[in-house]
């Protein structure tokens, strides 16, 4: 029993315990470690002391019975006192349940009765003009039927010091009732939850920024040291638990606060705003105009000002007894916003739909979608993802539309992205806070994408440069690194070398100790291919590419990394060494926007998109050389792609690789057309992104 605690009191300390080793396992080393793990647990809970809970189906109630029956590993000695047992049962399965009303002694002594001598209780009932005598009929009748000892819940220190507001008489007398009885006990005074101001109730601030990024409430600048209803749960359960962790022997009061004093208006604004697209404003008002518009009756408006103007000013100290009490700290208000995501998001948000058309701009449209809707259909695989930044691909964008079926409807459009996750499944290896990379429906301030299409970027790094890493840099580390692998000492083209993927692909040619040629199509992207670190820059509207390499490097291109098309494939083609390769990343000069499409005019080569891009095909050139239309090869069936994507991420984070991001700034996901045409255009320097979130 004592090794079955010292698990639990490790966990709750923040350890995690080590997993015992499966690897080469015999199976009867598995049988009896498995059985040894079942006799701890029973040992265990034989030695728990029986616990009634009453107020089970209130919040705190509810919460310590969850407690209990996890720190236990089983509902064994766990009991439930309630008036409405079908209601009990429903919320607790498996819980024995004691129907009986406080106000019934006859009803409380057999329900009781029922439960082992020397049982434990947690005191509990909602609030009301009657608290004071349920509590106390329930105290009176729990010591008569033998309890051993009680844990009363009871309101903030300052609260009951101050005499003013909420039901502190009822506390006060059934605290000097446990005295007056002899009842071994301890008294939790916790201050004010966090999900009275957070989410229900007529403080909650959830309700009025589901329509709106604003509200006002009478706490917003003043720091309460406010704590989460688990950790006060959680502080019960283990006093509840005393005889295995040595806690619960009467007479003790314990100031529950969690870790820090949060202002609304500061840090619960921060906090929510990480989920939304748009920042919050929670502004300060008058505490009794504030509880006038909720249209209480007079007699309660009286007490709330008082209670509220003690929490207001008098409730910032922080005390250290959650982590006294369980071991650990107390949840911090980051986690407990993370920890119920889903209550603090807006009703509804913008995407960006597509239908067949001849452009991207004529089939664009923003739609307004229903945020219930994809929490509702998120399947257990998938997550949804508050966008931060979306990727700009102008071959991909364009042809999403321009290559739809025609029957189809609503295509969510943008291919990548970086966000927060605001909600996972039950299978999704994430968790609401994560900061992740994706795949698909960028252009949206909402998406729902599944878990295996996401991976986890650093949360204090730059959420552009980490999505034109994403699909632009992942590109160039597996076509140069795995696909056509560059050495030290090749001759290496990069066409378009200041593009989106261009720009990496410069930057990983040099590490490998290539000397790059790059192509620009203008003066003012020189000195930007120069600071990537091309040997040759060359401007193709002034000088001829295969005048160059003839020239300049007569030994031929190892490989060239080709993203346009046209004159600047057939010189690449000319002057490629046998054995060569030249990885087809796209072809600009094809897409959709042009006016004329130039011919590349290399032999035995037809329509490089059609014949060679798409279907991912390799072709044999006279010389020796290849075509590679699938510069991703084999890195998704032999599954090396997540090591190079976690290299090129680790690397961006250390500064060893750079992403280039085009300056001119669009955002919102209506301005996604005007992004995409900038890009075909070629105005843009490095990855064109699109900021979804206004944050």
């Amino acid at each position: 029993a004592s090794l079955a605690w010292g698990k639990q009191g490790h966990r709750e300390a923040g350890f995690q315990p080590v997993a015992p080793r499966q690897l080469h396992e015999h199976p009867f080393e598995k049988h009896m470690r498995l059985r040894i793990a079942a006799c701890l647990a029973t040992v265990a809970a034989a030695t728990r002391p029986p616990v009634v809970v009453s107020g089970a189906t209130g919040r705190v109630g509810s919460a310590v019975v969850r407690s209990l029956v996890s720190r236990r590993g089983s509902a064994e000695g766990v009991y439930v006192l309630a008036r409405d047992a079908e209601k009990a049962q429903a919320m607790h399965e498996g819980v024995q349940c004691l129907c009986a009303a406080h106000d019934d002694a006859e009803a409380l002594a057999e329900a009781f009765g029922s439960v082992p001598s020397g049982f434990r209780l947690f005191v509990a009932c909602s609030n009301s003009p009657q608290q004071a005598a349920l509590e106390g009929g329930l105290c009176r009748a729990a010591h008569s039927a033998g309890c051993a000892y009680a844990v009363k819940l009871s309101t903030a220190r300052q609260v009951l010091e101050m005499k003013q507001g909420g039901p502190y008489v009822a506390h006060l007398e059934v605290e000097a009732l446990l005295a007056e009885l002899g009842l071994p006990h301890a008294v939790l005074r916790p201050n004010l939850f966090m999900d009275e101001v957070t989410m229900g109730g007529f403080l909650g601030v959830a309700g009025p920024l589901r329509e709106a990024d604003e509200c006002s409430h009478p706490f917003a600048l003043s720091p309460i040291s406010m704590i989460d209803v688990r950790d006060v749960a959680d502080c019960a359960a283990v006093l509840l638990d005393g005889a295995q962790t040595g806690r619960g022997t009467g007479g003790e009061w314990f100031d529950l606060t969690g870790p820090d004093a949060i202002a609304l208006g500061g840090e619960l604004a921060d906090c929510i705003s990480e989920l939304r697209p748009r920042p919050v404003s929670i502004t300060a008002c008058d505490a009794d105009a504030f509880v006038a518009q909720r249209g209480l009756p007079p007699a309660a408006l009286a007490s709330l000002s008082g209670f509220l103007g003690v929490l207001g000013s008098h409730c910032a100290d922080v005390t250290d007894a959650v982590r006294q009490i369980t071991g650990r700290p107390a949840r911090s208000l980051r986690d407990f916003v993370r920890d119920r995501s889903t209550v603090f998001l807006p009703s509804s948000f913008e995407r960006l739909l597509g239908a067949p058309a001849p452009s991207f701009a004529a089939a664009a449209r923003v739609a307004t979608a229903s945020t219930a809707d994809d929490l509702e259909d998120l399947a257990a695989d998938e997550v949804l993802i508050r966008v931060m930044v979306a990727g700009v691909n102008g071959g991909a964008d364009t042809f999403s539309v321009t290559r739809a079926a025609a029957e189809a409807t609503d295509i969510k459009l943008g291919a990548e992205g970086v966000g927060v996750v605001v909600a996972a499944g039950a299978e999704a290896d994430y968790a609401a806070g994560d900061r992740v990379a994706f795949i698909g429906g960028g252009y949206s301030e909402y998406t729902r994408v599944k878990a295996r299409l996401c991976n986890a970027v650093d949360e204090g790094g730059d959420a552009a440069e980490q999505t034109a890493a994403r699909v632009s840099g992942l590109t160039a580390a597996v076509a140069l690194g795995h696909t056509a692998p560059v050495t030290s000492g090749d001759v290496v083209v990069v066409t378009a070398c200041c593009g989106a993927t261009g720009s990496f692909a410069v930057q990983l040619a040099k590490a490998a100790g290539a000397s790059v040629v790059g192509t620009v199509g203008s003066a003012a992207k020189v000195d930007a291919a120069k600071q990537l670190g091309v040997d040759r820059v060359l401007n193709y509207r002034h000088e001829s590419l295969a005048d160059v390499l003839a020239a300049e490097y007569p030994g031929g291109v190892d490989v060239a990394y080709e993203g346009v098309g046209g004159a600047l494939l057939g010189a690449v083609c000319a002057n490629l060494k046998p054995e060569g390769r030249v990885l087809i990343v796209g072809s600009i000069s094809q897409y959709p926007h042009n006016d004329e499409t130039p011919h590349h005019g290399v032999e035995g080569v037809g329509d490089i998109m059609d014949d060679v891009f798409r279907p991912g095909r390799t072709v044999e050139l006279p010389n020796g050389g290849r075509l590679i239309g699938n510069v991703w090869g084999d890195a998704f069936s032999t599954g090396v792609l997540p090591a190079f994507r976690d290299r090129l991420y680790a690397d961006l984070a250390a500064g060893e690789i750079r992403a280039l991001v085009d300056g001119t700034r669009f955002c919102g996901v209506s301005e996604a057309p005007a992004a995409v045409a900038h890009m075909l255009a070629g105005r843009n320097t490095g990855k064109t992104v699109l900021h979804v979130s206004e944050h």
